[in-house]
């Protein structure tokens, strides 16, 4: 796990300056809750999200009501393996945007969970796919990339 430096934690905390402990999964969320430094967020696999279709040009509609949405993820866990409450990070399923919701720049008990989209589905799928351990790195840092490959090619 990363080092943590409790001082500057608390010391930006008293200035008024909200830090959130960003975790890979709820299981993360959990130990970073423990050191008590600061709220915790994390990211949650995208079965969270509300399901919506492309429009182009990025725009997009709905596929399913709120009512649907919320059928739909009551059989998904709402807390962290040691018990924490977390809350889907409202932007995700409503209208509303981060500047007028601001739930997770305010002190609270709850983690806020961000459903995994765009390169985090990515992750996401490393993740599970790998069985990270908690404060492990995802990503396959020996791994080749086309242009890599293209240029070894090109090379012989």
């Amino acid at each position: 796990m990363a080092d943590y430096s409790t001082a500057a934690y608390t010391e930006a905390i008293a200035g008024g300056f909200l830090v959130n402990l960003s975790a890979n999964g709820p299981g993360h969320a959990d130990a970073l809750a423990e050191l008590g430094l600061a709220p915790v967020v994390t990211i949650l696999p995208h079965a969270y999200a509300r399901r919506r279709q492309s429009l182009g040009r990025g725009k997009w509609k709905w596929t399913e009501t709120i009512g649907q949405y919320r059928d739909r993820i009551t059989a998904l866990p709402n807390h962290t393996p040691t018990g924490r409450r977390i809350a889907v990070c409202p932007a995700a399923y409503t209208d509303t945007t981060c500047e007028a919701c601001r739930a997770c720049a305010r002190p609270r008990e709850a983690i806020i969970g961000f459903p995994a989209h765009g390169g985090w589905r990515v992750v996401e799928t490393a993740v599970a796919a790998r069985d990270v351990p908690l404060g492990e790195r995802w990503s396959f840092p020996d791994h080749r990339s086309m242009a890599a490959i293209i240029a070894a090619e090109k090379a012989a």
